[in-house]
């Protein structure tokens, strides 16, 4: 009704086999609540359910919105291939390139506030869209900063031990002189 599944307490009960009696029914209804809310139904609360006839009865009952259709089951024939494939790069760069196409639609139709479902989609495109940009940011910095700082500063250290066994050989006592001096001039 109106979207949503419902099923009257009575009904549960009948199906549980719970005979009249009202102690045990409030019993019963105390513990069928928690397990109701783990299947994804909400209440007990009043609302109307169709009855038999058609007409709507005032009862107390659960309700959650209408679930999926059950999926069939698909029977594979031979083994799965458990390697990767060589064309699994190109076809994953392809779906990428079809994805990119589909966003760019999206965000460039223009913006209607009274369409809810359009909006909702071009607030999404623009929030994946961002995500991957900054993503591949991060990346793209990380990649840089390793490969850049991490070369000069070998190489500082390198040129700072030479320097160190030359001192060492002339005058005898070590001398601690900062890397940093080395960095900035590289």
């Amino acid at each position: 009704m109106r979207g949503t599944e419902r099923i009257s307490s009575n009904a549960l009960f009948n199906l549980l086999e719970v005979g009249s009696d009202l102690v045990l029914r409030q019993r019963v209804g105390k513990r069928l609540r928690p397990a109701m809310k783990r299947l994804g139904w909400v209440g007990p609360r009043a609302m109307r359910i169709p009855a038999d006839r058609g007409h709507a009865a005032g009862s107390s009952g659960y309700w959650r919105p209408p679930s999926r259709p059950p999926q069939p089951e698909v029977h594979v024939e031979r083994d799965v291939e458990t390697g990767l494939s060589d064309d699994l790069p190109a076809a994953l760069e392809q779906v990428t390139r079809l994805g990119l196409k589909k966003l760019a639609k999206i965000l460039r139709t223009p913006v209607d506030v009274n369409d809810g479902n359009l909006l909702r989609s071009q607030v999404t495109a623009a929030g994946i869209a961002i995500n991957a940009q900054l993503r591949a940011d991060e990346q793209r910095l990380k990649a840089k900063v390793q490969g850049d700082v991490l070369g000069r500063l070998l190489a500082a250290i390198e040129k700072e031990k030479q320097r160190r066994k030359q001192e060492d050989g002339e005058e005898g006592v070590p001398v601690l002189v900062s890397p940093s001096d080395d960095i900035q001039k590289g």
